[in-house]
């Protein structure tokens, strides 16, 4: 995987996580409580940064909860 192409996934990631947390009315404190992401490491992943395979495993896991 090519450096644009992490970028590009972090980024759809991004979306996906601002899309569910706005749906659901929850902050970036109440995401870390129920996904187990620390707030310093979501509010990165926000802006645009590249989870680690643990964090990414854990965040696929929160949006592919049905609610």
């Amino acid at each position: 995987m090519t450096s644009k192409q992490a970028k590009e996934i972090g980024a759809f990631v991004a979306e996906l996580i601002r899309g569910k947390r706005a749906f659901h009315r929850l902050g970036l404190r109440q995401l870390s409580k129920v996904s187990g992401v620390s707030l310093a490491t979501l509010s990165r992943i926000e802006r645009g940064g590249i989870p680690d395979a643990i964090t990414f495993i854990k965040l696929i896991a929160w949006l592919r909860e049905r609610t």
